[in-house]
């Protein structure tokens, strides 16, 4: 069974959301601590 092409891009762009998400976090947090 060979690995579809599709499989990788969706590993890499889950990976993006992720770190995206962490940064969204982050921010959120450092407004919460500056109220």
């Amino acid at each position: 069974m060979r690995c579809p092409t599709g499989f990788s891009t969706w590993i890499s762009a889950s990976r993006h959301a992720a770190i995206t998400d962490n940064k969204h976090l982050g921010a959120l947090l450092k407004h919460i601590k500056a109220e």
